[in-house]
């Protein structure tokens, strides 16, 4: 019965964690995300092109080196043709600005940020302005299966400590009952 509910218990913690577990990525790629746009916008508000930004690598590569999890950083003019970016070794940036995104249910309401995904990328949108009109958008991006892969890697810890907990109960429910003898073998004597 212990077994029974420990497994229960288990498999609606990890549906909830890959249900709620991608929203607290996006807000974080939205968060890395204006980090990077605030020094992009503050050029652009002062009246320069957007290709005149000069520290964009000194900027987004600190942003990568911190979150393994994103795999490009890439800024688009108003075209969307890539203006700036930058990405993990091995990750290729077109990624982040591949035309087969679409919208994702994964939007917050009244977010100042876009989140799209296909397949195989969640990726958040932010937009760069001048003082008067859209310039350019920056998108971040990350993997799908590296928020897959940190659900199972913290939930195969659990599973362990779970499988644990239930092996020395077994064993504790083993040994107490073999350890008294039944109550019909006891002789009045």
């Amino acid at each position: 019965m212990l077994a029974c509910s420990l497994v229960l218990l288990g498999y609606v913690a990890f549906s909830e964690a890959y249900r709620t577990y991608p929203s607290f990525q996006i807000e974080t790629l939205a968060a890395q995300g204006e980090a990077v746009a605030s020094p992009l916008r503050t050029v652009l508000l002062a009246g320069l092109p957007l290709e005149q930004f000069p520290g964009f690598a000194t900027v987004s590569q600190p942003m990568l080196d911190s979150d393994r999890q994103i795999a490009a950083i890439v800024v688009a003019d108003a075209r969307g043709q890539p203006v700036f970016a930058n990405a993990q070794a091995g990750a290729d940036p077109a990624s982040a600005i591949a035309p087969d995104f679409a919208p994702s249910a994964l939007q917050p309401g009244q977010a100042h940020y876009q989140v799209a995904e296909n397949a195989a990328f969640y990726r958040v949108a932010l937009a760069l302005d001048n003082k008067f009109e859209q310039v350019g958008s920056l998108y971040i991006s990350m993997p799908r299966s590296a928020t897959a892969a940190a659900i199972d890697r913290r939930f195969a810890l659990v599973a362990g400590a779970g499988l644990l907990l239930a092996g020395l109960y077994g064993l504790r429910v083993w040994f107490l009952t073999n350890q008294w003898p039944p109550c019909d073998r006891v002789s009045g004597g």
